[in-house]
């Protein structure tokens, strides 16, 4: 489904967050959202998600507003991963991750909502851990856990705040690509919050840079241009290209 945000402002005890932000993503693609911290990108992700209510604006999915479709319509079309989980819930991977079915399954758990945490839970690399109690685990596997959680719901979009922020290098490598395959091969809508610039080269379709709670600058991965990076950021970069994309390597700041 297409997602559309169309000229919405937050703000926060009055101080502006976001301000006139449009932008767009289509099905089966990656879009990033970049830019410093205090830029609105999660701002954004929770207006999509209605966590947040614009003072203006619209969020639309497949040309319906986000606001006026009920809360078991929004869990099947959304999904959100956050940007971190610390609460402690004692149950297994296999049960925290079926959470993920709710929308679907109501209060019976059928044979296709099993078979697809279990799908899921081995896609993931979690299925040695299946039985083990969540609290039990790192927090780089508990983040997989709500990443699985997230695509066990099978949403039409996908919201993630950082995703790999408590994942070593291997694991970040290997959930984006599992991300950016399943968005590829079902079609969905995914829309990622990161800072890694060189991890959103890589595995995005588009990247919107924020800036000041507005779009700065939209495009393929080619916007990451010293010049955009240095308005941005305020630190200057040399963007090399290579047979695996691009790479930005940044100076220390003045």
């Amino acid at each position: 489904m297409r997602l559309e945000v169309r000229g919405i402002r937050v703000a926060y005890d009055g101080v502006p967050v976001l301000e006139d932000l449009t932008l767009s993503a289509s099905p089966g693609e990656v879009l990033s959202v970049i830019g410093p911290n205090g830029a609105g990108k999660s701002t954004l992700l929770r207006c999509v998600d209605r966590i947040l209510r614009p003072r203006t604006g619209a969020v639309l999915i497949d040309g319906k507003d986000v606001a006026a479709l009920d809360p078991v319509r929004l869990a099947r079309v959304v999904g959100y991963v956050p940007h971190a989980e610390t609460r402690g819930f004692p149950v297994t991977v296999f049960d925290a991750v079926l959470v993920g079915r709710r929308p679907h399954m109501g209060w019976r758990v059928g044979a296709r909502d099993l078979q697809v945490v279990a799908e899921v839970i081995e896609v993931l690399g979690l299925g040695h851990l299946a039985m083990r109690d969540v609290t039990t685990l790192s927090g780089g596997e508990r983040q997989k856990v709500v990443l699985a959680r997230a695509l066990a719901q099978e949403p039409e979009v996908l919201l993630l705040d950082e995703p790999t922020s408590s994942l070593d290098l291997r694991h970040q490598l290997e959930v984006l690509g599992i991300l950016r395959d399943r968005v590829r091969a079902t079609g969905m809508t995914a829309v990622m919050a990161i800072h890694d610039l060189n991890l959103a080269a890589r595995y995005s379709d588009r990247i919107a840079i924020l800036k000041d709670g507005r779009v700065f600058a939209v495009g393929g991965p080619e916007v990451l241009t010293p010049a955009n990076i240095e308005a941005t950021y305020g630190v200057k970069a040399d963007v090399v290209r290579h047979a695996g994309g691009l790479v930005v390597i940044p100076a220390e700041p003045a």
